[in-house]
């Protein structure tokens, strides 16, 4: 009896710490203006350190991420917002001045609440203000890198 309700304790403090000590479900950062200090940002990238993953992508209305589970691509979108730097709001401003960066077919655009975690957006907004580096160029800290598939390149983007 002893060794069950010992492994109970572990099963069920295990979840509980990481719900407590690591990202708490889905935000809405509202800021984007100035850069954020780029040693902050890691600090809060390095923050979501063992946050779960969401094993359901953000299906069935983002119940994960509601639960506080995550995708690799909320790790960019947190770590700067909890900077003070909304790529919610970036993305949704410059989708108003420049729709025609964007693919906005199957409802891709700023109301689609994944608008802002898709890799592809993102790449389209640094490609719009011409702020892509070639894959020669070396990332330093902070920068955000973009993978081709065709072309197996990184092609990383200055803030």
């Amino acid at each position: 009896m002893k060794k069950f309700i010992g492994v109970l304790v572990i099963v069920l403090a295990i979840p509980l710490l990481v719900y407590f000590f690591t990202y708490k479900g889905e935000r809405s950062f509202t800021n984007h203006h100035g850069l954020p200090n780029v040693n902050l940002v890691v600090d809060n990238a390095y923050s979501l350190w063992f946050t779960p993953y969401d094993p359901l992508m953000g299906m069935y209305n983002n119940i994960g991420g509601k639960l506080g589970f995550i995708v690799c691509s909320d790790v960019p979108n947190i770590a700067y917002g909890m900077a003070g730097y909304s790529f919610q709001v970036l993305l949704r401003d410059s989708f108003v001045k420049n729709p025609n960066f964007y693919d906005a077919r199957n409802g891709n655009n700023p109301e689609n609440p994944f608008f802002h975690r898709r890799a592809r957006n993102l790449y389209s907004y640094f490609q719009s203000i011409q702020s892509l580096k070639p894959a020669s160029y070396k990332p330093k800290l902070g920068d955000l890198a973009f993978y081709r598939k065709a072309e197996k390149d990184i092609l990383p983007m200055l803030l």
